[in-house]
């Protein structure tokens, strides 16, 4: 299993209420095609 944070500052970096999910589709995508379990801690520090 692979634990990942999704630092919310860098899903809303630019503007409030505009979210790019593109750096963790990437990711997400690579943890499927790997076939490995993900757990995702959303941080918003």
């Amino acid at each position: 299993m692979l634990m990942v944070d999704c630092w919310w500052g860098i899903v809303e970096a630019h503007n409030p209420q505009q979210y790019n999910w593109s750096g963790y589709r990437k990711l997400f995508q690579i943890v499927k095609d790997l076939d490995l379990k993900l757990q995702v801690v959303m941080s918003f520090h």
